[in-house]
């Protein structure tokens, strides 16, 4: 580290002296523009700027020269639900109360699309229960906050469904997410 750290302070300082610096992996310059109006006028800073050029050394071209470009599909989701808390008891990724709030935690959640909700499938018969979409109190890519269907006692297993990409466009086909953990209605 202390040997990098004197590299830079010795180029640092080879350019402040208007000195040239080659390397393998780069060439830097300081260089001045701006007019001067004669060989008596000197540097004035609102006329003249000075700039620093760098450009690729040997060994950084030979590098770029080996990069193998690959295409890669863009716009995946990494939709992922990472908490589920009620909000009534503060009871965290266990207990949920029906017909109160549940605050879900995560990234990508906001729900967009049409075929975006929030789903509790019971763990019995596999029955799909949706949030209705006006107990939807909060719509954040990073939180959401529903009310809780009128549940019957059992275990669930929560699914978030939208196509919010995060870049302003809706994915073209929805993705989801089931969280991890089973929630119980007591």
């Amino acid at each position: 580290m202390s040997v990098l750290e004197a590299e830079k302070q010795v180029i640092c300082e080879m350019v402040e002296e208007g000195d040239a610096v080659t390397t393998e992996l780069f060439n830097v310059f300081p260089s001045m523009s701006g007019v001067y109006a004669g060989a008596t006028d000197s540097y004035d800073p609102s006329r003249h700027h000075v700039k620093v050029n760098l450009h690729t050394g040997t060994a950084l071209r030979d590098a770029v020269a080996r990069i193998k470009p690959k295409k890669t599909s863009g716009g995946i989701a990494t939709i992922a639900i990472l908490a589920v808390t009620n909000v009534k008891t503060g009871s965290i990724n266990h207990l949920i109360t029906p017909n109160r709030n549940l605050r879900i935690t995560g990234q990508k959640l906001k729900l967009a699309g049409e075929q975006a909700g929030v789903y509790f499938i019971n763990q019995m018969d596999e029955s799909r229960t949706q949030v209705d979409p006006s107990d939807i109190a909060l719509n954040h890519p990073i939180e959401l906050l529903v009310v809780t269907p009128e549940l019957p006692p059992g275990t669930y297993k929560l699914e978030v469904i939208t196509q919010y990409s995060g870049t302003g466009k809706l994915l073209k086909t929805p993705h989801s997410v089931v969280f991890d953990r089973i929630l119980t209605v007591e």
